[in-house]
C-alpha cells in the first residue's frame, strides 16, 4: 500500500467508528425514552372492549355499545 492510501485508511477508521456509535446510542435512547400517555385505558363490562378516553374523564361512554364505564385498573 502507498502512504497516502494508509494514511486515508487510519483518517477514515476513527471517522466511521464516531458515525457507528452515534447511530448506535441514537437506537439505544429511542428505545429508553418511552412516550408518556395522558389517557385512562377503560373496559366495557357489557360489550367488553377495551379503549381509552381523556386523563380528566372520570366516565366515559362506550363508542362500541355507548355503556358508561368507570376506569380500569391492572
Amino acid at each position: 500500500m502507498k502512504t497516502d492510501e494508509l494514511i486515508m485508511l487510519y483518517a477514515l477508521i476513527p471517522v466511521v467508528a464516531i458515525i457507528g456509535y452515534y447511530f448506535y446510542f441514537a437506537k439505544r435512547r429511542k428505545q429508553f425514552t418511552k412516550p408518556v400517555t395522558t389517557e385512562k385505558i377503560f373496559r366495557c363490562v357489557n360489550c367488553k372492549m377495551v379503549y381509552t378516553d381523556d386523563e380528566d374523564v372520570g366516565l366515559s361512554p362506550c363508542p362500541n355499545c355507548g355503556t358508561t364505564n368507570e376506569e380500569f385498573k391492572f
